[in-house]
């Protein structure tokens, strides 16, 4: 990683991955990041820990759908933010291979155990990939809408 993204800056403040991207998003939109916080809080961990979807991802495509103009329930915009969700998940699965924070974190136990925690934890998971996620989908975001960090 070459510079810390105002995501990561989250990160490392203790908010979740998903938390840490979708607030970054509103921050540079010049919106309060309090509802960002809150609508991505339980996607952390791949969902509540579950290790399912990455939350980095998922928070990355909460930011795009706060993003793109919705006009109703059907039209343009439905195909513009599938489209940029599409080009999203590409992106990240080029860099992970995978899409699943089970798959990424590579954990024996899951991460909504004690066991797989205390794994976590002795791993430093959070700084060696976690850490790396937020960044790849905040990366994608910036260029996404010409942002800088």
């Amino acid at each position: 990683m070459n510079q810390k993204t105002l995501a990561v800056e989250w990160y490392d403040q203790g908010w979740n991955c998903a938390q840490s991207v979708a607030a970054a998003a509103a921050v540079r939109r010049g919106e309060d990041p309090g509802p960002a916080l809150r609508a991505a809080g339980g996607f952390g961990g791949g969902m509540g820990r579950m290790q399912s979807a990455c939350g980095a991802l998922t928070g990355g495509i909460i930011a795009l759908g706060a993003t793109i103009p919705q006009t109703g329930p059907t039209g343009e915009h439905k195909t513009v933010l599938n489209a940029a969700v599409q080009s999203l998940w590409r992106h990240f699965t080029a860099r992970w291979e995978c899409h699943t924070c089970r798959e990424i974190l590579g954990l024996e136990s899951g991460l909504h155990t004690p066991e797989g925690q205390a794994e976590y934890r002795e791993s430093d998971l959070s700084t060696r990939i976690c850490r790396e996620c937020v960044h790849t989908v905040d990366a994608w975001l910036r260029e996404y809408h010409g942002d800088s960090p």
